[in-house]
């Protein structure tokens, strides 16, 4: 695999960590709150915002495709807030 192709790869694996390790904290939000009503809507409305915040072609440090102005490097605050664990407290 020549160089920058390696590189690629590991920026896109690195891309699905992160968005693994937001969804898990989501999960995690979710199912220790099930019993609250405001639960599942709000962790739609989470999902959906993150659906917004990703790289353009799937790049680390491409401009993020959600509506920033001015734009933004992803990833952006937006998404390192979603990976924040204080994004989760109550």
């Amino acid at each position: 695999m020549p160089k920058s192709d390696h590189r690629v790869a590991q920026l896109d694996r690195s891309i699905a960590q992160l968005d693994r390790s937001i969804e898990s904290r989501l999960t995690n939000y979710e199912s220790a709150r099930r019993h609250l009503p405001e639960v599942a809507a709000y962790v739609r409305v989470q999902r959906t915002l993150m659906a917004d915040h990703h790289p353009e072609g799937g790049r680390w440090g491409a401009l993020c495709l959600a509506d920033h102005d001015p734009m933004m490097p992803w990833p952006c605050d937006g998404v390192r807030k979603f990976d924040s664990p204080t994004a989760y407290y109550d």
